[in-house]
């Protein structure tokens, strides 16, 4: 899709911009600096793109495309998506295994408040009443 589209092109560009910063002059508080922003952004940008784009697709992405790429950070990112969406996955599970554990409890209740009944005392028969519990009739 389009926004899928746009969400790659973004991320190629974060990718490809470390190489355009020429890191390798910069001081050495300096570089760490500019990694560490990069780096964020990535996180960042990643972080983002998952509610947009399905994890696998992010994944081959990254590794097809960018995989000559000098960027440490890239794994653990990766890395990092996949425990997240691990989780995310396990949370879904409980969730499922909670409805169907409640489900099977309200139909247990169900089934038993079905063949319970209501107790009934008394009846009213051609205006007299008539107690089930001793049978007599009695004018009403």
């Amino acid at each position: 899709s389009d926004e899928q589209a746009i969400w790659f092109l973004m991320l190629d560009r974060l990718v490809n911009i470390k190489g355009k910063m020429h890191l390798e002059a910069e001081l050495p508080q300096h570089r760490n600096i500019l990694e560490a922003v990069h780096t964020e952004l990535m996180q960042r940008a990643l972080d983002k793109m998952s509610a947009y784009v399905p994890l696998p697709r992010i994944v081959r992405k990254m590794t097809d495309d960018h995989a000559e790429t000098q960027l440490g950070e890239l794994r653990d990112m990766i890395l990092s998506m996949l425990d997240t969406y691990l989780y995310e996955i396990n949370i879904y599970h409980t969730s499922v295994n909670l409805v169907a554990s409640d489900l099977h409890q309200l139909s247990i209740r169900r089934q038993r408040l079905k063949g319970n009944g209501i107790p009934i005392h008394s009846v009213r028969v051609s205006g007299n009443i008539v107690h089930l519990t001793d049978m007599t009739m009695r004018d009403g």
